[in-house]
């Protein structure tokens, strides 16, 4: 059996809360300034590759931080754009992990 990493768990930890929809480094007014719920098509554009990197480097900057309010923290010293961007991508993280955990909604 692996061993996962502090920082594993904490990633594991949170893409299990994104998936009861609890999402706790997130403001709930953070989805309404990053989304726009009137035209589905803008919630699900993909990102490119530059801005997955740019959403892995925010990532790896939070798991620097053990307590989910430092994480927090960081993210409210970003822009509003690289803010949006990662909260993108991790919504699509946890859009994943949901389809891998139940494949019957494909």
């Amino acid at each position: 059996m692996q061993t996962l990493s502090r920082k594993e768990k904490t990633v594991k930890t949170l893409l299990q809360m994104g998936q009861n929809g609890h999402y706790p480094l997130f403001d709930s007014r953070w989805f309404y300034e990053c989304y726009d719920f009137s035209t589905p098509e803008t919630v699900s554009v993909p990102l490119n590759q530059k801005e997955k990197m740019k959403a892995r480097k925010i990532l790896q900057r939070l798991l620097v931080h053990q307590s989910f309010e430092r994480q927090k923290t960081i993210l409210l010293t970003l822009s509003l754009e690289e803010r949006h961007l990662f909260m993108r991508a991790f919504c699509g993280m946890v859009e994943g992990k949901i389809l891998d955990d139940k494949p019957q909604l494909h």
